[in-house]
C-alpha cells in the first residue's frame, strides 16, 4: 500500500503510444459513398482514402480517457454519424465529417460488442463484461477487475436522463436481455427482427419486437468465433473454433418457441455445415447478393464458397492470419471488393472479379504469430528496438518476426521492410505453433553511406532459430550495406557468419563510432552468451576479376575475461574504449590492440547487465545490476555514484546533457506500470527527478534519441525523451504526448481531427482505364510524373518489355510510356557531357540556307565556333513544334508509297519517291560511320541489291521551309516521275 500510494504521488511521464502490440480485430467501416474506411487503432478511430490507403482524419477520445475501441459502426439512421464503443464503457456518437465528438452515453461497464440498426432509431445493444461479487458480497470495480468474467447483454436507449449536462450522460434506459460466459458476436438480421449472440457453444436469439422475452438458447458441437447474416434470407452462418462453417436456418417463430419451451437437454437447430479451415474461423461474411460464403482464418487464405453448390475458391497467401473481412460496395459501379483486416496490422483489397490482391496498406505491422504461444514464451520473445542514427526512423520487427520495418515516425508510415530470414508464411499443422526465426539484435553504423542521402551505411542483425529433436539452433550474424543504386535504395547482404558464438545466442552488437578507429577502420563487436568470448570483427578487401573491388567482414580479434560471460558491450563516443560488463567486472578494453586497460569492480555489483556511456566525453559509464546503479568515473577510476532501488533495474537510457534515465518496471501483474528516475551525472548528490510511467517498460532503444520536432512552448523539451516496447509489445514514444503529436510533434499525423469537407476524392472511370485520362489530367499531372520520372531508376534492358506487357486497349497513352522507354534505352548521361548537349543543342539551330548543296556534319563546339552571333538562336516551341511536323510528313510520307517503289527505282538508277540523295562532295557521315568510309549504295556480295538507303534513312521534301532531315532532298518533279513510272507498271 506505500508504495501504490508513493507512486501515486509521483509526476506522470507523458506518453504517445505510436502502435498497439496486437493489432485491431475489428472489420473496417465504409462510408455510405465507399470512398472512405473507418479503421479502429487502439483508443482512437482513423479516417483512410480508399484509393491510396492514407489517413486523412482521426477521432480521438478526449485526453485522460485512451480505452480501447472495441466496435465500430454507422450511425443507424444517419450515415454522416459514426458510433464507436470502448472499453471504458461509454458509447460515443461523432460527426467524423468535422470529427467532432457530438455525444458521449455511460453504460458502466466495459463494452465489448455493438449492434444497431435503422428499424430501432432509439436505442443500441451492447454485450458487457461483469464481474462476479467477490466472496464476501462486496461489488467489485467492473474496469479494474482481470479475472473471469461473464457477458451480459443490454439494450441501451440513446436517450439521456433528464437533468444531465455536458456530452457524458448515463443512458436513460438499460434493458438486460441475456447471459453468457463470454460473447464473441453480436448483430442483428438485415430486417431487424432478429438479435443474435454467440459464445463459447451457444447461439442466443431474440426477437427484438419481445426483448423482455429474452433469448433462446441453441447449442453448437464447438466454440463459435465469428457471426455473419444473410442479406435478404432469414439465415445467419458461424465459424467455431475447428474450422467448421454451420450456416443455420431457424429464424422461424414456431421453431423458437417449442425450442423455448422445451426444458431438458441441449436443444440444436437445422443447419448445413461447410468445412475446410484447418483453425479458427475469425472472418466471415455474405456476398451482397446471398449466393456465397467468404471466410479466412489463420491459414492467410481467403475461401469463397458457393452455398447452392459447395464449391469452393481460393485467394491463398495473403501474408498473415485474417481477423475480418468485409465486402466493400464498388465505386462507380465497377466490380466490389473484399477488404480484409489481416493480423498484422494490414488492410488488403482483393478484387472480387479477378480474385487477386489489388492494394494493400499499412501504417506500421505487429507480428502476427505472437498470440499463438503461451505467456511463458512470450515473456522472453526478443523485441528489438532501435533508431537509425541518420535519419531517425524506427527499426521495428515487422509483420513476421524474421523481417524488419523501418517507420518514419515524422510522416507516420513504413518507408521499407527487410526480409533478414526468408521464412515461408505457413500455419501450424496443429495446435502446438510453429517457431519461426526470430530476428533478435539490430545494430547500425554512425555514418551515412559515401555519397547518398540515405541510411547508415552499414548494419548488423542476428537471427535465429531454435532447433527442435535432431535439429541445432540456428544462429547467424549478417552485416547489410545499404546501396542508393538497388530499387531505389535498401539493404543489401553484404557478409552471413553462421553461428558467430559457436552454438550459444549472442548477447550485445555494437559498431564502432568512429570510422577511423586505429588501424582497423570500423569495427563490430559482439558478445558471446555460452562461449563467454568478446569478438571484433573488421571490413577486409578483396580484387575481383576485372580489378573491381569487393569489400566483406572477417573476425579480427578474441577476448575474454577469467570465464566470466558478458552481457552487454558498449563503444565509447570517440571510440578508443570498448567496455564489456561481465558479471561483476566492467572490464575495459583498447580496441587497436585488443588489450585490457582495466578491470573495475565493487561488492554492490553481482552480475552486471546494463551497461551505458553518458555524455558526450564518455568520462562516464552507468552500470545495472540487479537493484543496484553504479556510475563510474573513468578518469579518476572510482564509483561516482551509487544508487539502490527497491525494485530491478530494467533498462539505462542516456540523455543530452550528461543526464541518465534509470527505468524500474513495478506494480502486480495486470495493473503494472514503471518508475524513471532522472540523474544528473554530474551532480551525484542532486536528487533524482523521478516520474511514474503508466505503462511497463520490456526494451528501450539505446543512445541519446534527439527531441526532433519539439520545441519549448509544448513544455516536454526537459523531459527524458526514447523509445520503448511495453509488456504488451506496445511501441510508446516516451517523453512525448498525444497532444504534441497534434501540434506537429515528433511523431505527429497532421490528419488528427481533420475535417473531411475540404477533402475530395478524384473516382477513376472505366473511360479511365480504357484510353488513359482525360487531356485536361495531363497538365495538372505534367509537373508531378516529370519528378517522379526523375527519382525512379533506370530499367534495366530485361525490364524494358515489361512496359508493353498487357493488352493493347489496356495500355496507357504512348506520351505516357515515353518517359519510362527513352531512359531504357538510351545510355545514361555522363558528368561532363553538359558542355556537349548543350553545344550540340545550339548547333541544332544553325540555319542552312535554301540553295546550299552541301552538308558538313560538325560536333557541338565546332558548330558553335562555325556559326556566331546571328546564326544561333534559342529553341522555342514553335521550332519544336515545326521538328514534329517535318517528322510527321516524313512517316506520312513513307507509310502512303508503296514498299517496292523504292526497288523500281533502283533498278532504274534514279532515286525512289520519297529517298533522299547525296550530292557529289558532300562530306556526310552515312550509317554513322566515319567520313569516306560510307558503303551506303553498295551492292552486298552474294545478293542484288533492292533498295538504296542514303545517310541511313529515307527522307522526302516537305514544305518546312527548307529545312531537311537526314541529307538533300531530291526536286520533287523526279521523285513525282519515278511515283509515276510506278503507277505505270503496275498497271
Amino acid at each position: 500500500m506505500k508504495a501504490a500510494s508513493k507512486a501515486a504521488a509521483l509526476p506522470s511521464l507523458p506518453y504517445n503510444p505510436i502502435v498497439e502490440g496486437a493489432a485491431s480485430t475489428l472489420p473496417l467501416v465504409f462510408t455510405r459513398d465507399a470512398d472512405y474506411f473507418f479503421a479502429a487503432s487502439s483508443s482512437s478511430v482513423k479516417i483512410h482514402s480508399r484509393s491510396t490507403g492514407q489517413v486523412v482524419s482521426t477521432l480521438s477520445a478526449p485526453s485522460g480517457n485512451p480505452a480501447q475501441i472495441t466496435a465500430v459502426l454507422l450511425h443507424p439512421t444517419n450515415p454522416l454519424q459514426l458510433v464507436t464503443a470502448a472499453l471504458d464503457g461509454t458509447v460515443r456518437i461523432w460527426d467524423y465529417l468535422d470529427a467532432v465528438l457530438l455525444r458521449t452515453i455511460e453504460v458502466g461497464f466495459p463494452i465489448t460488442h455493438l449492434a444497431a440498426h435503422a428499424s430501432l432509431p432509439s436505442n443500441v445493444f451492447v454485450a458487457v463484461r461483469k464481474p462476479k461479487a467477490d466472496k464476501l458480497g462486496r461489488k467489485v470495480d467492473p474496469f479494474a477487475f482481470t479475472g473471469r468474467t461473464n457477458s451480459i447483454v443490454y439494450s441501451v436507449s440513446l436517450e439521456t436522463l433528464a437533468g444531465t449536462n455536458g456530452r457524458s450522460s448515463k443512458s436513460k434506459e438499460l434493458l438486460r436481455i441475456g447471459k453468457t460466459r463470454s460473447v464473441t458476436g453480436l448483430s442483428i438480421s438485415p430486417d431487424g427482427q432478429w438479435l443474435v449472440a454467440i459464445g463459447n457453444r451457444k447461439v442466443q436469439i431474440a426477437r427484438t419486437a419481445s426483448l423482455r422475452n429474452g433469448f433462446t438458447k441453441l447449442v453448437s458441437d464447438a466454440d463459435l468465433m465469428s457471426l455473419a447474416f444473410h442479406p435478404s434470407e432469414p439465415t445467419f452462418a458461424t465459424g467455431d473454433a475447428v474450422g467448421k462453417i454451420r450456416v443455420w436456418r431457424c429464424l422461424d417463430e414456431d421453431f423458437l418457441r417449442q425450442a423455448q419451451e422445451e426444458t431438458e437437454g441441449e436443444k440444436h437447430a437445422p443447419s448445413t455445415v461447410l468445412h475446410w479451415h484447418a483453425h479458427a474461423v475469425s472472418a466471415l461474411s455474405f456476398t451482397p447478393n446471398g449466393a456465397y460464403i467468404v471466410s479466412g482464418g489463420e491459414e492467410a487464405v481467403l475461401v469463397l464458397w458457393q452455398l447452392s453448390t459447395g464449391q469452393r475458391e481460393y485467394v491463398p497467401r495473403l501474408g498473415a492470419p485474417i481477423d475480418a473481412v468485409t465486402i466493400a460496395d464498388g465505386i462507380s459501379g465497377r466490380e466490389q471488393e473484399y477488404a480484409l483486416t489481416l493480423a498484422d496490422g494490414s488492410v488488403t483489397f482483393v478484387s472480387s472479379l479477378t480474385l487477386k490482391v489489388s492494394r494493400s496498406f499499412a501504417r506500421i505491422k505487429v507480428d502476427s504469430s505472437r498470440h499463438l504461444f503461451p505467456a511463458s514464451r512470450q515473456a522472453t520473445m526478443p523485441s528489438p528496438i532501435a533508431v537509425e542514427p541518420v535519419t531517425g526512423q524506427l527499426v521495428l520487427q515487422s509483420g513476421h518476426p524474421s523481417s524488419l520495418q523501418f517507420f518514419d515516425i515524422q510522416a507516420d508510415r513504413i518507408t521499407s521492410e527487410l526480409e533478414v530470414a526468408p521464412s515461408n508464411r505457413v500455419s501450424r499443422p496443429d495446435e502446438a505453433p510453429l517457431e519461426p526465426t526470430r530476428v533478435e539484435l539490430v545494430a547500425f553504423s554512425s555514418q551515412p553511406a559515401h555519397g547518398s542521402s540515405g541510411l547508415a551505411e552499414w548494419m548488423a542483425t542476428i537471427d535465429s532459430r531454435p532447433g527442435g529433436g535432431h535439429m541445432s539452433n540456428e544462429i547467424a550474424l549478417k552485416i547489410w550495406q545499404w546501396s542508393s543504386s538497388a530499387q531505389g535504395g535498401r539493404y543489401i547482404l553484404n557478409t552471413r557468419i553462421d553461428k558467430p558464438h559457436e552454438e550459444g545466442g549472442v548477447s550485445s552488437l555494437a559498431f564502432s563510432p568512429a570510422a577511423e578507429a586505429g588501424d582497423g577502420g570500423l569495427l563490430l563487436v559482439t558478445t558471446g552468451k555460452s562461449d563467454r568470448k568478446i569478438k571484433t570483427w573488421r571490413l577486409a578487401t578483396h580484387t575481383a576479376r576485372g580489378g573491381r573491388q569487393e569489400m566483406y567482414w572477417v573476425p579480427r580479434s578474441i577476448a575474454a575475461y577469467r570465464n566470466h560471460a558478458p552481457s552487454a558491450a558498449r563503444w565509447s563516443p570517440d571510440g578508443s574504449i570498448l567496455a564489456v560488463a561481465q558479471g561483476p567486472f566492467l572490464t575495459l578494453w583498447e580496441p587497436v590492440s585488443n588489450s585490457l586497460i582495466a578491470a573495475l569492480s565493487c561488492p554492490e555489483v553481482k552480475a552486471a547487465q546494463q551497461l551505458e556511456f553518458v555524455g558526450r566525453q564518455g568520462r562516464y559509464v552507468a552500470v545495472g545490476s540487479g537493484t543496484t546503479l553504479i556510475v563510474w568515473d573513468l578518469v579518476r577510476g572510482e564509483v561516482h555514484a551509487h544508487r539502490s532501488y527497491d525494485e530491478a533495474v530494467r533498462s539505462i537510457v542516456p540523455l543530452e546533457n550528461e543526464r541518465l534515465a534509470v527505468v524500474r518496471p513495478t506494480g502486480k501483474k495486470g495493473q503494472q506500470h514503471s518508475i524513471v528516475d532522472v540523474l544528473d551525472v554530474t551532480a551525484p548528490s542532486r536528487p533524482a527527478v523521478t516520474y511514474q510511467l503508466p505503462v511497463a517498460v520490456r526494451e528501450v532503444t539505446t543512445g541519446v534519441v534527439k527531441q526532433r520536432g519539439l520545441s519549448s512552448q509544448n513544455g516536454t523539451v526537459g523531459l527524458p525523451h526514447f523509445f520503448a516496447i511495453t509488456s504488451a509489445f506496445d511501441v510508446v514514444q516516451v517523453g512525448s504526448s498525444p497532444d504534441d503529436t497534434q501540434q506537429g510533434g515528433p511523431s505527429g499525423s497532421s490528419s488528427a481531427g481533420q475535417s473531411l469537407r475540404g477533402i475530395s476524392v478524384k473516382r477513376r472511370t472505366l473511360f479511365d482505364d480504357l484510353f488513359g485520362p482525360m487531356m485536361d489530367d495531363y497538365d495538372a499531372e505534367a509537373a508531378a510524373t516529370a519528378q517522379k520520372q526523375r527519382q525512379r531508376p533506370v530499367l534495366a534492358t530485361k525490364d524494358i518489355f515489361a512496359l508493353f506487357d498487357a493488352p493493347a486497349h489496356l495500355l496507357p497513352p504512348v506520351r505516357m510510356l515515353f518517359d519510362a522507354f527513352v531512359p531504357a534505352v538510351l545510355p545514361p548521361r555522363r558528368e561532363g557531357d553538359g558542355e556537349d548537349a548543350e553545344g550540340v543543342k545550339r548547333a541544332g539551330t544553325v540555319e542552312q540556307d535554301e540553295d546550299e548543296e552541301d552538308e558538313m556534319d560538325i560536333d557541338g563546339d565546332e558548330a558553335a565556333k562555325a556559326a556566331p552571333g546571328p546564326h544561333i538562336a534559342a529553341r522555342s516551341k514553335d521550332d519544336e513544334a515545326e521538328d514534329i511536323r517535318v517528322l510527321t510528313d516524313l512517316f506520312a510520307s513513307q507509310l502512303e508509297t508503296p514498299a517496292t517503289s523504292t526497288s523500281s527505282a533502283a533498278k532504274k538508277g534514279k532515286p525512289a519517291a520519297g529517298a533522299a540523295s547525296s550530292p557529289a562532295g558532300a562530306k556526310s557521315k552515312p550509317n554513322g560511320l566515319p567520313n569516306g568510309s560510307s558503303d551506303a549504295g553498295k551492292k552486298p556480295q552474294g545478293r542484288k541489291s533492292s533498295s538504296t538507303m542514303v545517310n541511313g534513312a529515307a527522307a522526302s521534301p516537305s514544305s518546312a521551309g527548307g529545312k531537311q532531315i537526314g541529307g538533300t532532298s531530291p526536286p520533287a518533279s523526279q521523285g513525282k516521275a519515278g511515283a509515276g513510272k510506278k503507277r505505270k507498271s503496275l498497271s
